[in-house]
């Protein structure tokens, strides 16, 4: 017999991909990019998110029909803060599965650049433009490889596309609640698993 599980993220990182530094763990996890000028200085700034998941032991060997990464918008994108909703700038936010293991208190930008990700069963979604409803990726193809054990599960990474440089400020990051939001369990990152 078949069902359905949600499980929260058990651990989750933002990163600055150029950079050797840790961001500190924080509510909420960060993907985009920012291009600005500061005293003549032009700068760009990305950040993206690795997050882990330990499936149930319920679903191991089951066949998956649908899986689900659900992120609940912390904050939108800056550029539609200030500039209202019509700075849709087309900003896709991607989710893929690690093909390597990395560990959540020690994951900076070098060490993220040297974890492989599969770009089978890629989901893919628009950035968010508001606070009401949650970022939903499709990832039964991940899940169901991990369910099977075709795949180790090593996580989840959380990407954007890169954009060009717009030419003025531009703020294109998307937070999210992280697993730290301790006092609103719903709101961390969820894996919804329909299996049968």
């Amino acid at each position: 017999m078949g069902g359905t599980v949600t499980v929260n993220a058990s651990s989750d990182r933002s990163v600055d991909p150029s950079s050797a530094r840790m961001e500190p763990v924080s509510y909420y996890i960060s993907v985009g990019q920012v291009f600005r000028t500061f005293q003549d200085r032009r700068s760009t700034v990305a950040t993206a998110s690795a997050l882990k998941f330990d499936i149930p032991a319920q679903v191991s060997g089951r066949i998956v029909t649908k899986a689900t990464l659900r992120l609940t918008v912390y904050e939108v994108r800056r550029d539609i803060e200030l500039n209202g909703p019509t700075a849709t700038m087309g900003i896709q936010l991607r989710a893929n599965a690690f093909m390597s293991d990395w560990d959540p208190a020690s994951l900076s930008g070098n060490a993220w650049a040297s974890l492989g990700y599969q770009n089978d069963g890629e989901s893919r979604a628009a950035a968010p433009n508001s606070l009401a409803s949650p970022v939903d990726f499709d990832i039964t193809t991940i899940v169901r490889n991990w369910a099977s054990g075709a795949w180790k599960n090593y996580g989840l990474r959380l990407a954007a596309d890169t954009y060009s440089d717009p030419g003025g400020d531009s703020y294109g990051i998307s937070n999210f609640y992280s697993s730290a939001r301790y006092e609103r369990t719903e709101q961390r990152p969820q894996l919804i698993i329909e299996y049968q």
